[in-house]
């Protein structure tokens, strides 16, 4: 299923070009179209969650992949701005099925030895999507079917169709109705009372914040990159295999760098920030073939750039394994801004500059921006550490499970 989603939300990038020149759509309003899914994600959230509770996990997660499928197929049959921003619109109802439903199938399936090495498996999902879509859709799909731009978000809503098929015939047998926590004694009020209690942590607030900068870089790169190396002067089959050569890369990232976080909690996530900001500014000066090494650090540092905020996440005065899927939701939720605003401001200032250099600093300047907020956070939670140890009394946190 999220190799799917992978598949889904990449299945424009490759073929933005055509796309705009068919249905006469500018780079901002591409851009604003592209960052539609997160901002129904924003809303659809905690609904989708609720949801998810209420029906199980066998008919949410069917329910996620079918409303991936029938963004993928809107996709290809779009005509214009408005059927196309609907097409997109609706897997941003669907994707929180998925996001949601992840780690609850891992949290219900498999026994606590098991989950750490689950949850690393089923977060390559949609890196392996989207490599796979940005590889296979200028090179294979489009030639097969005769140059139309629209048979690659057709070909990966059949394929998620064959997904959602898949779905239903391996857990036919799989009881996957999961114990429920009752509501508190008002009737439901303890997770909103925990959420209210998180949002107003000085520290979680840093930490939302961060999650909108490295959302808007993630983003902005997830549906620009293949343009942006297009526009450097390769053909567009070229761009798919560097894009999808910085995906593939990127699978090192979340297996890595949350490492060097556990021994090195402020270097490391400040150094890696610092770095994604380099190298991509160095997009700015090296264009063609010459950006492969750069485009494969791209890869590795943005994706473990994101394991590196969870475990800033996990180290805020306050959270542990009994609200942290409360502060993960508030985190994702938050997260979404950014991926909203990424694509709609790389559109936006490549209209308005007349190409992608200025957009490629200001996500430089986002990343930078992430490196200062994680000093500040480190400090702070530092800080707060201390006041609990001085405090004496404190009953230690439950370490939350790791997810590499």
């Amino acid at each position: 299923m999220y190799v799917a989603f992978g598949l889904v939300v990449a299945s424009l990038a490759p073929v933005l070009t055509p796309l705009g020149e068919d249905l006469g759509l500018s780079k901002s309003r591409l851009g604003a179209i592209l960052g539609t899914w997160p901002a129904v994600f924003i809303f659809a959230a905690v609904p989708c969650g609720r949801l998810l509770d209420r029906i199980g996990l066998r008919w949410a997660l069917l329910a996620g992949g079918v409303l991936m499928g029938l963004s993928g197929m809107l996709r290809g049959l779009a005509t214009g701005s408005v059927t196309l921003f609907v097409a997109v619109g609706i897997f941003g109802l669907g994707a929180p099925m998925i996001s949601n439903g992840a780690p609850k199938l891992v949290v219900s399936w498999f026994g606590e030895s098991e989950r750490a090495k689950a949850t690393g498996i089923y977060v390559t999902g949609p890196v392996v999507g989207q490599a796979v879509a940005l590889a296979a859709a200028n090179s294979v799909i489009v030639p097969v079917a005769g140059g139309s731009w629209r048979s690659v978000p057709l070909v990966f809503a059949a394929v998620t169709g064959a997904v959602c098929v898949l779905w239903l015939i391996l857990t036919a047998r799989i009881d996957s109705s999961t114990p429920q926590h009752g509501p508190g004694p008002t009737g439901g009020s303890t997770e909103r009372t925990g959420a209210v209690a998180l949002a107003r942590n000085p520290v979680m607030r840093l930490v939302l914040a961060m999650a909108v900068a490295v959302f808007f870089v993630n983003h902005g790169l997830n549906n620009w990159l293949p343009k942006i190396i297009e526009d450097g002067g390769l053909s567009a089959e070229n761009a798919g295999y560097l894009t999808a050569a910085a995906y593939a890369a990127g699978l090192l990232g979340p297996l890595t760098l949350p490492r060097l976080g556990n021994r090195y909690p402020l270097a490391a996530p400040v150094g890696v920030s610092l770095s994604l900001g380099a190298v991509i500014a160095m997009l700015t000066l090296v264009s063609g073939l010459a950006s492969t090494p750069f485009l494969v650090l791209i890869g590795v540092l943005r994706f473990g750039l994101i394991g590196l905020c969870l475990l800033t996440l996990m180290r805020v005065p306050g959270v542990d394994g009994r609200n942290m899927g409360i502060a993960s939701g508030l985190f994702f939720m938050a997260g979404e801004i950014g991926g909203f605003g990424g694509p709609f401001a790389v559109g936006a200032i490549g209209d308005a500059t007349g190409g992608f250099d200025a957009s490629l600093l200001t996500l430089t300047a986002s990343a930078v921006l992430v490196a200062a907020l994680f000093g500040v956070i480190h400090r702070r939670a530092t800080r707060g550490e201390a006041t609990r140890a001085l405090g004496g009394g404190a009953t230690p946190p439950e370490p939350p499970i790791a997810v590499v």
